[in-house]
């Protein structure tokens, strides 16, 4: 996601351009799911989204939107709201993101310092065996 004077852009419900798409990859090399770096990336340049705009911008099909909004709800980083259209029918999923994207890198960059922690204790523990 390119910065403009530090700021991150924000537009209508587009598709995830060239910088998103790199934002996406390094999120997926950091473990995070392809599908919901996608999400993430795009929930980050609206202020919010129907799910058929998440579907339209991620190049993503309904049920693929539906489990990652699912997991990004568990995790505690996108909020969701239904509204009910006029008339009969199914309401409306609104999504947005609870926090700003830094702060969920700060979430992920946390998690793999830990667990980067974790592997080096082991290696410590496996050199104490071997010497």
């Amino acid at each position: 996601m390119p910065k403009r004077g530090g700021v991150l852009r924000r537009r209508e419900a587009t598709s995830l351009d060239q910088g998103d798409l790199e934002v996406v990859d390094i999120l997926s090399s950091l473990g995070v799911d392809h599908k919901i770096a996608k999400v993430i990336t795009f929930l980050a340049q609206v202020e919010e989204g129907k799910s058929t705009d998440i579907e339209r911008g991620c190049r993503l099909r309904q049920p693929e939107v539906s489990v990652a909004t699912k997991s990004l709800r568990e995790l505690g980083w996108i909020q969701t709201e239904e509204r009910k259209k006029g008339g009969k029918g199914r309401p409306v999923h609104y999504y947005k993101l609870q926090m700003p994207l830094p702060k969920i890198v700060e979430i992920i960059e946390r998690n793999k310092r830990e667990e980067i922690q974790g592997e080096l204790a082991k290696i410590e523990k496996l050199k104490g065996i071997v010497t």
